[in-house]
């Protein structure tokens, strides 16, 4: 979701009623704007990142201030089928967002490079 529309987001999901916890994986968007876009409602901040794709991610995720020791359980459950899962300040999350998020990629084309400098040297691709 991009952070332009999550005021017409956050609408539809207030609509839809029910009692549940809103995760959110929106990028940059804090956890003040979605819980004033949200009131009432018990809200998580999460960032995943690339490598849960492979079951190996590193997310961290905030608590909203109406969010609960059992909504804490439901993302560490939830994130940490995916790899590890750890709750951490709002204000540290877009670092994470940045390091995490950002840095497998890096790694990924680090070491596709090294992979491809092998290639051009005579060493097979597979095998």
């Amino acid at each position: 979701v991009k952070p332009h529309i999550i005021p017409d987001v956050c609408k539809d999901v207030a609509d839809a009623g029910g009692d549940a916890v809103v995760i959110s994986i929106a990028a940059g968007v804090s956890l003040e704007t979605l819980e004033s876009n949200l009131p009432g409602r018990r809200v998580i901040r999460v960032m995943p990142n690339t490598p849960c794709l492979v079951g190996e991610a590193a997310t961290g995720f905030a608590l909203g201030s109406l969010a609960n020791d059992s909504d804490r359980e439901v993302a560490l459950t939830i994130f940490g089928s995916i790899g590890v899962a750890h709750e951490i300040k709002e204000v540290l999350l877009n670092a994470v967002t940045g390091l995490s998020g950002s840095g497998p990629a890096y790694v990924f084309q680090f070491i596709e490079a090294l992979s491809d400098g092998g290639v051009r040297s005579g060493l097979p691709r597979s095998g």
